[in-house]
């Protein structure tokens, strides 16, 4: 990883553990992680677990694109991704925050 900030890990700071989080009704979680994008993710040690509502097309509750050649989360991936005990999963608080408890 470089020391260049990533967008797609911008003002997370909820660490839940290595399953990934249910989604609320109406929404489903858009996650990425550090590590290698393959057909098997590599060497992924943290994903940030985004929201969009569903069904769109369009951006996370937080405002990243997900579509196009300027997308801000190359990689993601709806409602999948990597868990498990060497995965910390972050809730990205600005969409969590958007849909309440």
């Amino acid at each position: 990883m470089s020391d260049t900030p990533d967008r797609s890990e911008q003002g997370r700071v909820e660490i839940i553990g290595g399953n990934i989080p249910k989604a609320p009704a109406g929404y489903e979680t858009c996650n990425v992680h550090n590590g290698r994008q393959t057909v098997v993710a590599t060497g992924a040690t943290v994903q940030v677990n985004h929201l969009v509502a569903v069904p769109t097309s369009g951006p996370t509750l937080c405002g990243l694109t997900r579509f196009g050649p300027d997308a801000d989360l190359p990689g993601w991936s709806m409602g999948g991704g990597v868990s498990g005990g060497t995965v910390v999963q972050k809730k990205c608080s600005p969409c969590w925050n958007r849909v309440g408890p």
